[in-house]
C-alpha cells in the first residue's frame, strides 16, 4: 500500500488484509471513514490514534484485534462512529471516550473488556451518544445493550450507514 494523503473512505470488509493493524493506519491520516471489519489476520493493538483527526467513522469488527482502547481516542474530535465488536481486547472504556463530542455511536461488546463504564461516557449517552453497546462484564446502566443482545441476527452489520 503506498501513501494516500488525500483518501478520504477506506472500504476493506472480508478482504484477507492480514498483519498487524498499526502498519495500516499511517496511511489513513487524511481519511474521514476506514472501515477494516471481517478480516480475522487482521491482528495487533489499536495504535496511538493521535494523528487520526479527521476520522469521523472507524470500524474494525470480526478481526483479532488484542489489548485495550487507547486514552488518546479522544484525539479523534471527529469521530462519529467507532465500531469494535467481537475481537479480543481486554481492558476497561477509556474516560477519554466522553470527550469525542461528535460520537453517534460506539459498540465494543464481543470482547472480554470489563471494569465500570465511566460517568464522562454515560454523561455523553444522556445528551448525544445514540448507541452505546459493550460486553456484559461491563458495569453499565446507560448502556443501550450487552453482549449478543447487540448482534441480533447480524442487524449491526446491516444499520451501517456512512455519515458523509
Amino acid at each position: 500500500m503506498i501513501n494516500q494523503p488525500a483518501l478520504v473512505a477506506f472500504y476493506a470488509a472480508n478482504s484477507d488484509i492480514f498483519g498487524n493493524i498499526a502498519t495500516y493506519m499511517p496511511y489513513f491520516t487524511a481519511a474521514a471513514e476506514v472501515w477494516l471489519d471481517q478480516n480475522p489476520k487482521l491482528t495487533g493493538t489499536l495504535p496511538s490514534l493521535e494523528s487520526q483527526t479527521s476520522l469521523q467513522s472507524f470500524s474494525v469488527t470480526e478481526c483479532s484485534i488484542q489489548g485495550s482502547i487507547p486514552p488518546s481516542i479522544d484525539n479523534m474530535t471527529q469521530l462519529k462512529q467507532i465500531w469494535l465488536y467481537k475481537n479480543q481486547m481486554t481492558g476497561t472504556i477509556p474516560s477519554s471516550i466522553g470527550n469525542l463530542l461528535n460520537l453517534k455511536t460506539f459498540a465494543s461488546f464481543g470482547n472480554q473488556m470489563n471494569g465500570a463504564m465511566p460517568g464522562e461516557v454515560c454523561a455523553l449517552k444522556r445528551s448525544r451518544l445514540k448507541d452505546l453497546e459493550v460486553d456484559c462484564a461491563v458495569d453499565c446502566q446507560c448502556c443501550t445493550c450487552c453482549g449478543d443482545a447487540c448482534d441480533s441476527g447480524g442487524r449491526r452489520l446491516l444499520e451501517k450507514k456512512r455519515w458523509l
